[in-house]
Parts: structure tokens; sequence; C-alpha cells
């Protein structure tokens, strides 16, 4: 995806919720379109006021400025999303499967794709405390396409309202809302897995810079220092075979064997860190720190998977800001 593609999106994105926050606001400002929201006011009242809480947040945790900066914030008003997102979810499930204005085709869109919005913010949700960081952040893409939906779906709804001048009464009625439903619901799908793809390939292809470490290398923590350990083949230098050490710590390498023809080290770093042993620990072990402090000056990263179990692996993943 292209720049001009990726800046369309993004200036895209700040306008569409806007307008589903908007239409949230409005809603109690006119009346109902559908009878049967009457019959249900709470259901109703949690699903537009908590979907307009949602639109109005959800969009700040994709900044990377925010979740680098602030990542307390981030965490919390991710926990926070998630448990209003269900609620929005599960309301609109009720509202499409009880009390549809477009009978059964309205059903199904609505049971379809609010079933895939639940099931992405689950995943998302899942992922992360797992520490797979870059799975999250694919389900959570998924996730708020299908809430932002909704606003683009207005914005084909009602022009076509206009030139049809159908009746709330009518049929007709339904059948648009089901129409404009379906087709921002597949569009937003479609470009949400355009843009996991996209960004996907970038972040682990030939051209983004990227380290991968196995987690048989991972750190050992002890008394407040860290000491990790990683394997390296290299041509034999002179220069190298003494150790060097710091203020702040000390690095040892030592010849283990040949390897492809060229000798193989034992590199061994360990640095005395001014910090409590499970902070230390857990820079190491959470992504979300990790991606924080991983990487040389200039760069970033923006994903990291750190699977610490016996016989797995980790990867962390650079690019240049």
């Amino acid at each position: 995806m292209g720049k001009s593609a990726r800046w369309i999106l993004v200036v895209t994105v700040g306008p569409l919720a806007s307008i589903g926050v908007g239409a949230s606001a409005a809603h109690y400002l006119q009346e109902p379109y559908n009878p049967g929201f009457l019959y249900f006011p709470t259901v109703v009242a949690l699903h537009v006021v908590l979907g307009g809480v949602y639109l109005a947040l959800a969009p700040f945790q994709f900044v990377r400025r925010i979740r680098s900066r602030h990542l307390d914030y981030h965490r919390w008003a991710g926990k926070m999303l998630v448990s209003v997102g269900l609620v929005v979810g599960l309301s609109a499930l009720f509202m499409g499967l009880v009390i549809p204005k477009g009978g059964w085709p309205e059903r199904v869109v609505i049971g379809l794709f609010g079933s895939l919005f639940l099931f992405a913010l689950v995943e998302g949700f899942l992922n992360v405390r797992a520490g797979r960081v870059a799975l999250h952040r694919e389900w959570m893409i998924r996730a708020f396409a299908v809430g932002l939906a909704i606003a683009t779906a207005r914005l084909i709804f009602f022009p076509a309202l206009l030139i049809t001048m159908a009746d709330p009464t009518e049929k007709r009625f339904g059948t648009l809302l089901v129409v404009s439903l379906a087709v921002a619901f597949v569009l937003h799908a479609a470009v949400a897995e355009l843009w996991i793809r996209s960004t996907r390939s970038r972040a682990h292809g030939s051209r983004t810079p990227r380290m991968a470490r196995d987690a048989k290398a991972s750190p050992s923590t002890t008394s407040g220092s860290s000491t990790s350990t990683t394997r390296m083949a290299t041509a034999e230098r002179s220069s190298r075979s003494a150790p060097a050490t710091s203020e702040k710590g000390q690095m040892t390498m030592l010849e283990k064997g040949t390897s492809g023809g060229a000798k193989t080290f034992d590199v061994v770093v360990t640095r005395v860190l001014d910090a409590p042993v499970e902070e230390v620990w857990k820079a190491w072990k959470d992504p979300a720190y990790v991606m924080r402090w991983w990487g040389p000056t200039g760069f970033t990263s923006p994903s990291a998977e750190m699977d610490f179990r016996m016989g797995g692996s980790s990867l962390v993943c650079m690019r240049p800001c």
C-alpha cells in the first residue's frame, strides 16, 4: 500500500468516527425509524451511548506515538474498549436479530458481522495477553473496521433515501438499510484485510530491518543484574578476542569451535541495572516493554513476540523512524 493510499485511509478514519459519534449524540433528537427500539430502550441506549464512546476512543489506540509514550494509558483504554465493545456487539446482535427493520436479510447481515466484531475483539484480547502483539494488532484492526462501518452505512443510506424518498413504513426502507449495511461491512472488512496484509508484509519483508532471537538465548536475571547470552559465527579477528568492558557492564567472547569455515563464539553480555529484578525481567519478557527499548537510535520496534516457553522462539521487528 502506497503512502498516498495510507494517508487517504488515515484521513478518512477521523471523519467517519466523528460521523458515528455524531449519530449517537443525535439519536434521541428524533423519532426512531424502528418502532421496535421503543420496546427495548435500555438495550438501545447501551448500544447507542457505548457505541459513541467506542468510536470516539478506539482510533487513538492505533496512534503509534500514544502507544509508545503513554503505554499505561494505552493498556487501560484497551481493556476499557474491549469491555465497551463487547456490550456494543452483543446489543447490536440483539437489535438486529430480535427487532430488525429489514427482516431476515438484516438478521443475516447483522448476525454475520456482529459475530465477526465480537470474535475479533476476543481474539485481539487473548493474543495480547499471550504476548502476541502483532496478532493482537491485526484482530483489533478488524474489530474497529467493522465497528466503523456503521458510519459508512449512513453515508450510503441517506443519499439513497433522498433519491428514493422511501418512507420508514415502506418495505423498501428496510431494504435500503440492509443493502447499505452489507456494502459498508464488506467494504470495511476488505480494506482492513488489505491494510493488515500490506503492513504485515512491510514489517516482515526483506526491505525492513528485523531481528529474531531464539528463546533459548533469553536473559537470566539475578540480584538486580541482567545477563543475556547468544551465539554468533564470525571470522577470526584478533581485536574481538579480548573482552570489552565499560562502566556499566562487561562483554566477553569465548571461542567455542568452528562452523562453516568460521570460528564460533559465545558472546556473554553482563550489565548491572539499578532496578528491581521483577522490572528487569518484565522489560525482556513483556512485548509491550520490549518494543519501547529494542533497537538502536533512529529505529522503532512496531511488533514483538516473546515466547519464553521451552522450545519457543521470539521475534522482534525494527524499522527506521
